[in-house]
């Protein structure tokens, strides 16, 4: 047996199998290049390295815009100076960052001006952080690509190695699995005008009391210039004590909760249906409280009903007139996004009963996928949701839930015509690739089944064998050698699956013996 479609460093087919039989004891942990937490103390070393690992994070949205109009109007330092950092403690930079809204300006000053003074540190963090509008910028404003950390091309690297440790893995575990977190909202809520206020006054008010407040709210006429810039909030320890004041003084508790449902309705209306508080919701409504106002960010009261599954509320609004296509102001996510991703198929089936658009941006059907809600999946599909619109780094639906092991999604997703060659955008991957990559035997077995090729190789030659190997998924190995993939598939680097089993940990002694066992059949 000729050992040429082996030879790289380990050599032939029989020092491999000699080298994994005299130490088929030992656990290779290190799957990747450097641990994240290897490389974040790297970029912390950097000029100013810890002061933007915590800064960069929170440029999003309007902050974010405002940062790169101020950047864009800088010169940046072009002889950064490595050696000598004279970074700010985290903790300073914290409170700079988090100043209250009438330092906002300087706030963005400072931000923009992080960007401008240590343009290497913030390419190499952005890159590992995934902020591709600040990476963007940067390289705009030519920052050069080839920039590297403390320890250049012998340690964590370059720009290219920290984009390819941070991108290429497209199996790693989906972190955004809502459009936004629970404390994002609340956070955006909070900033409103009383909206302290409102987010401890209206979960009190239930029975008796919220049907005082109720007939309260009926005879005052609401204000219909609500002004969103301006705030006279009370601190919410005040209201905390009005609002649970002795029963002597109840009277006066309910005018103050009647007149704050009043004197800033736009706010109770986007609170209340954040809080499912229906009864609230309808009070408002037929007060004439338009049912398209927003928050800072461009949520709708339909918006953040959606998010909480609040289906009452959710037709309540509908039947006000709600816009169920209506996009937050960053054009990211429809209410039907927000329903799709909190798993609640009976308002998904409403919204989209009600015109929304199951195709739009990141697809609703992504979400649902990415959420495992299978009811969801299969609504949207049948009310005609694409599974082959290519979504985030060209991954659809099926990508995802090969990925995530989702085998009642990949069901439904193949029986809607899901195309199974479909490749992602950085490694070339199929969703046979990324079931196989996870070590998820019945999504292989189901992709083979659809049609899915053994032999295609992603944008570093492996197949779906060498990523099998990698996961030490014996039975994910033997469903695709029933399927007649080739066991001495050669990556770009001319490593077989075999050469990937002896360099893995756990099960490698299983592995290298049924791959040596499938070699010797083929040789024979």
């Amino acid at each position: 047996m000729s050992g040429s479609a082996y030879s790289n460093s380990e050599g032939s087919l029989e020092s491999i199998i000699c080298h994994a039989s005299q130490d088929e004891s030992r656990n290779e942990t290190q799957k990747q290049p450097w641990s994240k937490e290897e490389i974040e103390v790297a970029l912390s070393k950097l000029p100013e390295g810890e002061t933007a690992l915590c800064v960069i994070p929170t440029l999003h949205g309007d902050a974010l815009q405002k940062v790169l109009e101020e950047f864009q109007s800088v010169t940046i330092n072009k002889s950064e100076d490595r050696k000598h950092s004279t970074s700010l403690p985290t903790d300073e930079i914290k409170q700079k960052t988090t100043v209250v809204d009438e330092n906002r300006a300087a706030n963005i000053t400072i931000r923009g001006q992080l960007l401008a003074k240590w343009p290497n540190t913030c390419l190499l963090i952005s890159s590992w952080l995934g902020h591709v509008e600040i990476v963007k910028a940067l390289l705009e404003k030519g920052v050069p690509v080839s920039t590297r950390d403390n320890d250049g091309s012998n340690s964590e690297g370059s720009l290219e190695s920290i984009i390819c440790h941070a991108s290429q893995d497209e199996s790693r575990n989906e972190t955004q699995k809502q459009p936004w977190s629970k404390e994002e909202i609340e956070v955006a809520l909070s900033k409103l005008p009383e909206g302290e206020t409102a987010l401890c006054v209206i979960p009190t008010l239930h029975g008796d009391a919220l049907q005082k407040v109720l007939e309260e709210f009926q005879s005052v006429t609401i204000n219909k210039s609500e002004d969103r810039k301006h705030s006279t909030s009370l601190p919410t320890d005040e209201i905390k004590q009005k609002t649970t004041v002795v029963d002597e003084n109840r009277a006066a508790n309910i005018t103050i909760r009647g007149q704050l449902l009043a004197k800033w309705p736009n706010t109770c209306l986007l609170i209340s249906s954040w809080l499912g508080h229906v009864e609230i919701v309808k009070a408002l409504l037929e007060k004439g409280v338009p049912v398209s106002t927003r928050d800072n960010d461009g949520r709708t009261p339909l918006h953040l009903a959606a998010c909480t599954m609040s289906t009452k509320i959710v037709k309540e609004l509908l039947k006000h007139g709600a816009d169920p296509r209506k996009w937050d102001f960053e054009k990211k996510y429809t209410p039907l996004h927000c329903a799709a991703a909190a798993g609640c198929v009976a308002t998904v089936t409403c919204l989209i009963k009600s015109g929304a658009n199951v195709n739009a941006g990141r697809s609703p059907l992504y979400y649902a996928v990415l959420n495992n809600a299978v009811n969801c999946v299969e609504a949207l599909l049948q009310a005609g949701a694409s599974p082959n619109n290519p979504q985030f780094y060209g991954r659809m639906p099926l990508h995802v839930a090969a990925i995530l092991g989702n085998v009642h999604c990949i069901r439904l997703l193949l029986d809607h015509r899901a195309d199974v060659t479909m490749e992602t955008e950085n490694t070339k991957s199929t969703p046979l690739h990324l079931a196989a990559e996870n070590g998820n035997a019945k999504c292989t077995r189901l992709l083979l089944k659809a049609g899915s090729k053994t032999e295609t190789k992603n944008s570093s030659g492996q197949t779906a064998m060498h990523l099998a190997t990698v996961a030490q998924s014996v039975k994910t190995i033997d469903m695709l050698i029933s399927a007649d993939a080739k066991v001495n598939a050669e990556d770009n680097e001319g490593r077989t699956p075999l050469h990937a089993a002896v360099s893995s940990a756990r099960n490698s002694s299983a592995v290298v013996k049924i791959l040596i066992k499938v070699c010797k059949l083929k040789f024979l």
